[in-house]
Parts: C-alpha cells; sequence; structure tokens
C-alpha cells in the first residue's frame, strides 16, 4: 500500500471522505470515533506487514485528533 501518510496534505473534504462521513452534516465525536474504530478493523484484517499496519494506525489516529479538532473549531465558529 502506497499513498500520503502527511496528515497536512489533507484538506476538509478529504478527512470527510476517508472517515465516510456526510459533508453536510456536523459529526459528532462518537461518530468520528467509531468511524475511526471501523478503519483500524479494516487495517487488521488487510495482508499487509505489521511495520506498515502500525504507520497506518499512526496516520488515522492523528487524521482523527486533527479532525476533532476542525470540527470543534467549526462548532465555535458557529456560535460567534
Amino acid at each position: 500500500m502506497n499513498f500520503d501518510l502527511d496528515t497536512n496534505n489533507y484538506s476538509k473534504e478529504d478527512y470527510f471522505d476517508i472517515f465516510d462521513l456526510d459533508k453536510n452534516m456536523h459529526p459528532t465525536k462518537d461518530i468520528v470515533e467509531s468511524k475511526h474504530k471501523t478503519l483500524l478493523n479494516n487495517i487488521n484484517e488487510e495482508n499487509i506487514d505489521s511495520d506498515e499496519k502500525e504507520k497506518m494506525v499512526i496516520f488515522l489516529t492523528e487524521f482523527k485528533n486533527n479532525l476533532l479538532k476542525m470540527l470543534g473549531e467549526d462548532k465555535y465558529k458557529l456560535i460567534e
């Protein structure tokens, strides 16, 4: 598997696409956590070496944290 593991190279739309989220909705933390868990389960089922799996798990966890931060910032923007 070969793809960009630098989370800085992805847009907010990319985050929603990777986590399979509806762009018209404001997903909750629970939804993001559930999607993250599903992605991790999918990676564990893949037939790839453990180093590659570890890199992907780190990437997706950082990706999830960035997405949650983005969603939190959007929430505050709506309040202002």
